[in-house]
C-alpha cells in the first residue's frame, strides 16, 4: 500500500512539474509577441491632409509630404517589436511593387526603441517600399499623422486620407494598367 502511495506521488509530482514547464513556456510565448492593435484603437479620420514632414529614407534620398502629395501614396507605420507588423512584410512589399507600377508611392516608417530588428524588417522590405527609420515611438516628424497603434496603414490620394486601418489587406488599392 506504501508503494502504490509512493507511485501516486512521484506521477503526481512529474505531471504539476511538466503543467509548470508549459505554461512557462505559454507566457514566454505570450510576452514575446505584441498584442495586434486593439479593435477600436483610433485611426486617422479620413479626408485628413497628408501631415508635413521630411525625412531621409534607409537609402539616404529625401522625402517630404510634397513628394507624397501628388497621386497616391501608401504610408505603412510599423514597429520593430511587433509581431503582426513583421507579419505583414511580405504582403506590404508585393503591394509596394504593385503600387509602384501605377506610379503610386510607398513608404515605411519604422519604428524601434533601438536599431534591433529594424534592420531585418529594412530587409525584408527590399526594394519594395522607401523605408524611414523614426527616431522611437515618439518622433516628432510623425506624430501629425495620428498613428497609435502598430501596424496602421494610411491610403493617401492627392493628399487627402482616403483610407486607414491596421489590416493592409483590408485597402483597395489602383491596380496596375
Amino acid at each position: 500500500m506504501l508503494t502504490g502511495l509512493l507511485v501516486a506521488v512521484v506521477v503526481l509530482a512529474l505531471a504539476c512539474a511538466l503543467n509548470l514547464a508549459l505554461v512557462l513556456r505559454l507566457a514566454r510565448i505570450v510576452r514575446e509577441r505584441p498584442a495586434a492593435p486593439t479593435p477600436g484603437a483610433s485611426l486617422p479620420e479620413i479626408g485628413a491632409a497628408l501631415p508635413a514632414f521630411t525625412a531621409r529614407t534607409d537609402g539616404g534620398r529625401a522625402v517630404s509630404s510634397e513628394d507624397l502629395a501628388t497621386g497616391t501614396a501608401l504610408v505603412a507605420f510599423l514597429s520593430a517589436t511587433c509581431g503582426p507588423c513583421h507579419e505583414s512584410l511580405p504582403q506590404l512589399r508585393e503591394t509596394a511593387l504593385a503600387l509602384r507600377e501605377t506610379g503610386a508611392h510607398a513608404v515605411a516608417v519604422v519604428s524601434a526603441p533601438v536599431a534591433a530588428g529594424a534592420d531585418d524588417m529594412v530587409r525584408a522590405l527590399g526594394d519594395g517600399c522607401e523605408t524611414i527609420m523614426a527616431e522611437g515611438y515618439s518622433d516628432a516628424r510623425f506624430a501629425p499623422f495620428g498613428v497609435s497603434a502598430y501596424p496602421t496603414f494610411l491610403l493617401y490620394e492627392q493628399g487627402r486620407l482616403v483610407a486607414a486601418t491596421h489590416m493592409l489587406g483590408d485597402l483597395r488599392l489602383p491596380v496596375p494598367a
